[in-house]
């Protein structure tokens, strides 16, 4: 991974400074996504995140929200799950 080459490379840099994403991935994070509908009031509301799962899932429930290694959670199914944790 771009984390273990990074830290080979640099062994003495701490683990904040080095990159862990590789760039093509970063840039695609950053700029590649678009606008995914969130409100511009929410926005310049200063909303917290959950709220903007929240709102997703209202807007574009079906939408991949997450990715990790094989498995994807739409925003519904990501706020679903979020909710079951904070009632715990």
């Amino acid at each position: 991974t771009e984390l273990v080459r990074a830290i080979t490379l640099h062994p003495q840099q701490p683990l904040a400074v080095l990159d862990m994403v590789p760039a093509e991935e970063k840039a695609q994070i950053i700029y590649g996504f678009g606008d995914v509908g969130v409100s511009d009031v929410a926005a310049e509301a200063g909303a917290l995140f959950h709220t903007f799962v929240e709102e997703q899932a209202q807007l574009v429930p079906d939408h991949v929200a997450v990715v990790y290694e094989e498995e994807q959670l739409t925003y519904r199914k990501l706020n679903e799950r979020a909710n079951q944790l904070a009632r715990r």
